[in-house]
């Protein structure tokens, strides 16, 4: 409607901020609070709750109290309504082990800012989700991919030990050699066996470029034919991705993380500044121009799809992508979609019936070209 893409381009500014204060609140707990209130009493209250629902619940089933406009999801979470909602709003980062070379998060935590924060420490995550947004207990509990997937799987691969608060009120930690069922079993669970607490991740050194090859493709063999022989490459290719702009046309990306001595500087794309054209769009331009090679600085590449957030900003923001928007206000995305969220659904109380439908789907390679002509 009017009002709410009015109302998008009125939370421009509050949601810059909102991000800025949110990661210096990460920041600020980490280097200064982290003993104020210590993990273990964080989750003892998470235990008595649970107790509580016992006598309380009335036959209730739990679920977080986590509010519905927090949840990346476009609906409205009605089934919370006639849970028992525990509190487990933990959003710390409690530890990052050089040694070991893992960091250990409470499920709270946004992927972006958690990235942002081991980029200064010179580490980052083997698979990095591109929405900023996304929680690690979202990506656990419900699954998280990306383009490094082929590399090291998905987001709860690279997780290597899980703390939970099971229904009789335990603490419970589960990884390789304890509890190694539960461990297997944690992921894409949906919390139904205990309320995540921690979560241990794996870590990589962080390289400050990524060589990035676009190969545009006219059809839609070509397109899984590429697609099947870059994924399945045993060496090189640290990403690999792909967009889809018809049946027939489309480009795959491949990437090479590399240290600065490696980059060729007349190649470079700062295409994380504010200015720059929105990726998916930046992308449809080697459909014209072929393959090409760019050098983009890691971290820009880690939010590549955050500003068109995919390619839905243009439904919230139709005159955005043009050069003069972007240079104008491009540096106040990507809409925090938690406040978009909050905004349609206790301001404006838009019915959420409204013919948007967000799908992600997992489909085996070998089934990609029958997927893509079904959509």
């Amino acid at each position: 409607t009017v009002i709410f893409k009015c109302c998008c381009a009125i939370l421009l500014i509050p949601s810059f901020l909102w991000d800025l204060w949110n990661y210096i609140l990460l920041l600020y707990k980490y280097n200064i609070r982290r003993d104020a209130t210590s993990h273990e009493d964080r989750v003892k209250r998470v235990q008595e709750q649970v107790i509580s629902w016992r006598v309380e619940g009335k036959g209730r089933k739990m679920c977080t109290a986590r509010p519905s406009w927090k949840s990346i999801t476009q609906q409205k979470l009605g089934y919370k309504d006639r849970f028992y909602r525990v509190n487990v709003e933990l959003d710390r980062v409690l530890e990052v082990d050089e040694n070991g070379m893992t960091v250990k998060v409470e499920p709270s935590v946004c992927i972006g800012f958690l990235n942002r924060f081991l980029v200064t420490k010179g580490y980052t995550l083997p698979v990095v989700p591109e929405l900023d947004m996304l929680s690690v207990g979202g990506l656990v509990m419900g699954g998280g991919i990306e383009s490094t997937s082929h590399k090291y799987g998905l987001f709860h691969h690279i997780c290597k030990e899980y703390e939970l608060v099971t229904a009789d009120g335990e603490v419970v930690v589960a990884n390789q050699t304890t509890n190694h069922e539960l461990f297997h079993s944690v992921p894409m669970n949906y919390g139904t066996l205990g309320f995540l607490t921690s979560v241990k991740v794996k870590l990589v050194p962080y390289k400050p470029y990524i060589r990035l090859t676009y190969r545009p493709t006219s059809s839609l063999q070509d397109t899984v034919q590429t697609l099947n022989r870059e994924t399945n490459k045993e060496c090189d290719n640290d990403s690999v991705e792909g967009i889809m702009y018809n049946v027939n046309e489309g480009v795959i990306m491949t990437g090479t993380f590399v240290e600065e001595r490696e980059v060729d500087w007349s190649r470079v794309n700062n295409m994380g500044y504010w200015y720059k054209p929105w990726f998916f769009k930046h992308v449809q331009s080697f459909l014209q121009k072929g393959e090409s090679v760019e050098y983009v600085p890691t971290l820009h590449f880690h939010q590549r799809h955050n500003k068109p957030c995919f390619w839905l900003t243009p439904l919230w923001l139709p005159w955005a992508e043009n050069w003069l928007a972007r240079f104008l206000i491009g540096w106040a995305l990507p809409l925090n979609t938690q406040l978009l969220k909050l905004i349609k659904e206790k301001v404006l109380k838009i019915d959420y019936a409204d013919n948007c439908v967000l799908q992600d789907f997992i489909i085996p390679i070998n089934k990609l070209k029958e997927a893509i002509l079904l959509s």
